[in-house]
């Protein structure tokens, strides 16, 4: 009778601490997620730019930055701090590459003889923004931005 309860003395003693450990240990376990989607500007595919995901709840998700390629595509695999299930908002920033030396545009500049470092050129211009809840399961977004 005495080892009986010995035993499930130390069962339940030991066992509960170890189980409650384990709950913790399971839920602080980073989850890798998939985010993807196409972008659009004024009907067309949007060729080389990104979107940044900038987080509005900074201890559940970090911010995430995706590249679009040339067929409009982005595509990324933001890493939750944890799976509780709820979604984060997300402000979305959709920005375009912005050619640094248009061709349209008519050389200019001092006389001859002058040398003086280049002024910094654009590279990125802001498409557009907007809100978004985004959860930890597999995202696809699809983006339509006008001028």
């Amino acid at each position: 009778m005495n080892h009986a309860r010995f035993w499930t003395g130390l069962v339940f003693l030991g066992g509960l601490p170890m189980g409650l450990v384990l709950e913790v240990v399971r839920e602080a376990a980073p989850v890798e997620s998939l985010l993807e989607g196409h972008v659009r500007c004024n009907g067309r595919s949007m060729t080389n730019g990104v979107v940044f995901f900038y987080s509005q709840d900074g201890n559940r998700a970090s911010d995430v930055l995706a590249v679009i390629g040339p067929d409009g595509f982005f595509s990324c695999r933001p890493v939750w701090p944890m799976d509780d299930g709820s979604r984060v908002r997300f402000k979305v920033l959709v920005y375009s590459e912005v050619d640094p030396c248009p061709s349209s545009a008519a050389p200019s500049g001092p006389a001859s003889g002058f040398s003086a470092s280049p002024l910094p050129s654009p590279v990125a211009k802001l498409r557009g923004s907007f809100d978004v809840s985004v959860g930890s399961e597999p995202t696809s977004l699809e983006i339509d931005l006008t001028d």
